[in-house]
């Protein structure tokens, strides 16, 4: 089962990537005006969606911006980050 499961997954993998990318893309000019609480939403669901397709080190990434009670502060690290992702994807 697990064996199927994972060539379904990497079936789906260029077609998340491109979602991603098209994601991250419309996300980077908005970080720096979003309300905080829409970020963190975003930054969530992002978070789930790479952990699920085993991107464990962007997915922790993601949850722990998510996570920090100063996020507003840290709106330019969570732009160069979501740029790093794009470069890997």
């Amino acid at each position: 089962m697990e064996k199927s499961l994972n060539s379904h997954i990497q079936k789906l993998l260029p077609k998340f990537k491109e979602s991603k990318k098209t994601e991250i893309n419309y996300l980077l000019p908005k970080i720096a005006t979003m309300q905080e609480n829409e970020l963190r939403q975003v930054l969530h669901k992002m978070a789930g969606s790479f952990s699920c397709y085993n991107f464990l080190k962007i997915g922790a990434s993601l949850k722990a911006f998510e996570v920090d009670q100063d996020l507003d502060s840290k709106r330019h690290l969570v732009k160069k980050t979501l740029e790093e992702v794009l470069t890997e994807l």
